[in-house]
């Protein structure tokens, strides 16, 4: 059994206790102290866990999640084909956050504030990561890039729909994950087609320009 080192217990303290008081409260700044006052934890023991405050509290609840995750999926069959992988990584970090949907749904506002959008990016790119190397990405070229970026957007949205799903299990969640990553998976076998049509002859942009037309149905 690996044993939590102090600091990681103090963290996990301080989270649990102030993800009781986010749903009505949101990620303010007093949230850490009035959390340590709740658990009697001394102030210098906050600064240490939490140099940064509320962003410090942010990006731990993000990487605890993303850990979650990745605890769930060990204990799951792993799917063979990459779609099925990358579907069972998307609802796993979204069921890591299951018991505290209204406190997710207030982080995702507050690391939309101004100010916020670097540690937005970097803890998507963590999580984004975490999935793909799970799902046995190796990719060192261009992929590792496009591939984060699109499953980003997959990401984001299915997390937005399922803020205000009410279906049993979240099963319209679900069905819309599905959709979306249909939706990709048609796009890269487009981009696919494009590159053998291509030749490696024409320009990129060229090539981008054909993708963005069949991506948003322009024809003309």
């Amino acid at each position: 059994m690996t044993k939590t080192s102090p600091l990681r217990a103090v963290r996990n303290k301080i989270l649990d206790a102030a993800l009781v008081d986010v749903p009505f409260d949101g990620w303010t700044a007093k949230l850490i102290d009035i959390a340590g006052e709740k658990t009697s934890t001394p102030a210098d023991h906050l600064t240490l866990a939490f140099p940064d405050g509320v962003q410090s509290l942010l990006a731990f609840y993000s990487r605890r999640g993303d850990e979650i995750m990745l605890e769930r999926l060990a204990a799951t069959e792993t799917p063979q084909k990459i779609r099925e992988k990358i579907t069972c990584c998307v609802r796993e970090r979204i069921l890591a956050d299951a018991q505290n949907r209204p406190a997710a749904q207030r982080a995702a506002a507050a690391l939309s504030l101004p100010g916020r959008q670097s540690l937005a990016l970097l803890l998507n790119y963590e999580t984004l990561d975490a999935m793909w190397r799970w799902a046995g990405d190796r990719s060192t070229d261009y992929n590792f890039y496009t591939k984060r970026m699109t499953l980003g957007a997959v990401v984001t949205s299915t997390r937005l729909f399922w803020f205000s799903d009410d279906s049993d299990d979240y099963q319209d969640t679900w069905e819309f994950l599905d959709r979306r990553i249909e939706n990709v998976m048609q796009f890269e076998t487009a981009k696919a087609k494009f590159r053998t049509w291509n030749g490696d002859k024409k320009p990129v942009s060229d090539i981008i320009g054909q993708l963005a037309k069949w991506r948003f149905g322009d024809t003309a």
